[in-house]
């Protein structure tokens, strides 16, 4: 990762905290830059440890939750909601991307 990019230096200059904090949040081209393991997994705030377990140790049937939703049309929908620690890295990426 470049060491002082455009976020930063805007953010040094702007008046209102808000906005500053919103101008610090990470980028797309951040993410981009990331070379190692451990550089993604500081990028979500974990460690390698930490997201290894998540995707790789975490048993299939608890990753994701079943349940179903009554549609207006009648029938039902079927949803698969993340479980917590995946849903956390999904919305990092949301803001992100």
């Amino acid at each position: 990762m470049s060491s002082r990019g455009t976020s930063e230096i805007l953010a040094n200059m702007h008046p209102f905290p808000f906005i500053t904090e919103l101008l610090k949040m990470p980028t797309a081209e951040d993410f981009l830059e990331l070379e190692t393991a451990n550089q993604v997994a500081a990028f979500f705030g974990k460690t390698y440890k930490e997201i290894s377990e998540i995707f790789y140790q975490t048993p299939k049937k608890y990753k994701y939750r079943r349940f179903e939703v009554s549609k207006r049309s009648g029938g039902t929908r079927i949803i698969y909601a993340p479980n917590r620690k995946i849903k956390e890295i999904q919305q990092v990426l949301a803001r992100v991307f």
